[in-house]
């Protein structure tokens, strides 16, 4: 799972399920106010809000770290 922070005050661009692709705007860094892009493709699996830091945590499942686990699950089968 990777987390990506951004700034709660503009918000996430994306939901929870929705696939994002490697590059896509996620959000606006906290610090810097400069875009956030997605650093993997994959699906967002969460969206959290971090009060202490007014920062939005999403956690993005990546594809290919979900293809590595579905064929270990494929060959614990046989």
């Amino acid at each position: 799972m990777i987390a990506v922070r951004v700034s709660a005050y503009t918000g996430v661009r994306g939901r929870v399920g929705r696939e994002i692709v490697k590059g896509d705007l996620i959000g606006v860094d906290p610090d810097t106010r400069d875009a956030v892009p997605a650093p993997a493709s994959g699906v967002v699996k969460g969206i959290r809000f971090d009060p202490e830091s007014h920062t939005l945590i999403v956690d993005i499942e990546a594809a290919e770290i979900a293809a590595t686990l579905q064929g270990r699950g494929r060959r614990a089968k046989r």
